[in-house]
Order: C-alpha cells, then sequence, then structure tokens
C-alpha cells in the first residue's frame, strides 16, 4: 500500500497528500468470507488432528497391552477402570452438588439466577454462602430503597414535607413514631 502510494506520487510528480481508499462493502464481504472459508478449514483440521490424537492413543495402548504378560494387563485393566470410575464419580459429585445448590436456593426463596455466585463442597457450605448472599443482598436493597423513600424538600415548595421514618425504625419496634407520622399525615390531609 505504501509502495503504490510512493509510485502515485511520483507518477503525478506531486507531494500532495494520496488518501488511501476506503474498501467496498463487497471488498468487506469478500474478506470476510475469506476468513470464514479460513477458520472452517483451521476447524477442521483441528478436529481431524484431535480424532487422529485419539486414535493414536488408543493404537498405543493396544500395543502396550499385546506386549503385556497376562498378569500386566489386569493390572492394566484395574488402574483404567479405577480412573474411569473416578472420574464418574468426580462427574456425579459435580451433579450432586449442583442439584443440592438448587434445592438450597429454593429452601431460602433466593432466585435461580443467583446459583453462579453460591459455592461450597457440602449443603452446610452452601446454606451458609447462600444465606450471607441474601443478607447482603437483603441489606443493599434496604438501603436503596430508603435512599428513595427519603424527602427532600422542593424549593420554594413551601412546608417542608414530613421526613419518612425508616425501615428498621418499624422492624425495632416504633410504633409511637410510626403513629406520630400517620397522625402528622393525617393534620396535612385535612
Amino acid at each position: 500500500m505504501a509502495e503504490e502510494t510512493i509510485q502515485q506520487k511520483q507518477e503525478t510528480g506531486s507531494d500532495d497528500k494520496v488518501v488511501p481508499k476506503e474498501p467496498t462493502i463487497k471488498e468487506l464481504m469478500a474478506q470476510m468470507d475469506a476468513v470464514r472459508q479460513a477458520q472452517s478449514g483451521s476447524d477442521k483440521k483441528v478436529k481431524e488432528l484431535s480424532d487422529a490424537l485419539t486414535q493414536a492413543k488408543m493404537e498405543n495402548e493396544e500395543l502396550r497391552t499385546e506386549r503385556m504378560s497376562e498378569k500386566e494387563k489386569a493390572s492394566f485393566e484395574i488402574e483404567k477402570s479405577k480412573r474411569e470410575i473416578e472420574v464418574q464419580r468426580a462427574e456425579i459429585k459435580a451433579q450432586k452438588l449442583a442439584l443440592e445448590r438448587t434445592t438450597v436456593l429454593t429452601e431460602l426463596e433466593i432466585p435461580q439466577s443467583f446459583a453462579r455466585w453460591v459455592h461450597g463442597n457440602s449443603r452446610d457450605e452452601l446454606i451458609d454462602n447462600a444465606q450471607s448472599l441474601k443478607a447482603v443482598f437483603s441489606d443493599e436493597v434496604t438501603k436503596a430503597v430508603n435512599v428513595r423513600l427519603s424527602v427532600t424538600p422542593k424549593p420554594g415548595g413551601g412546608d417542608p414535607p414530613q421526613p419518612t421514618p425508616k425501615f428498621e425504625t418499624f422492624a425495632a419496634g416504633g410504633s409511637k413514631e410510626f403513629s406520630d407520622y400517620l397522625k402528622g399525615l393525617t393534620k396535612t390531609a385535612s
């Protein structure tokens, strides 16, 4: 591209800046198709190589077992079975844990969309983690609601409105304050 620009300057004999030509939509589409084809080809090649590797491992295992004595073959098969069982156990444990997580969230009335933030290796750990998440989330929601409910006077709006009592006051048994608040509302309404 730079060579073309230099060559154009030499041909025209001017030092004016040459603006590079922007590609058209057709050219961009052709480039995208070329990239897709290259990626498709590489994906196919990766799959072929992966299949070939799997096949080579199986052939290697067969060759190793052919050279073994009966006792070695038996111990090799036992070890292979043990590895497969361990993999299956790990998968089962992960599935049980996922089911337990779902159960804990349902019991604590936490939406399932929060499951990715609840971790643990046992039911007790899951419950502790879920309760902590619920407490933190509830605190944050309460703070946000309190901020939204707090009343600020409008400039030049007359008497400032009576501030709304905090939720914690009602929850802590502040019934006198609540009744005073209601009395104030009925006075201003009449």
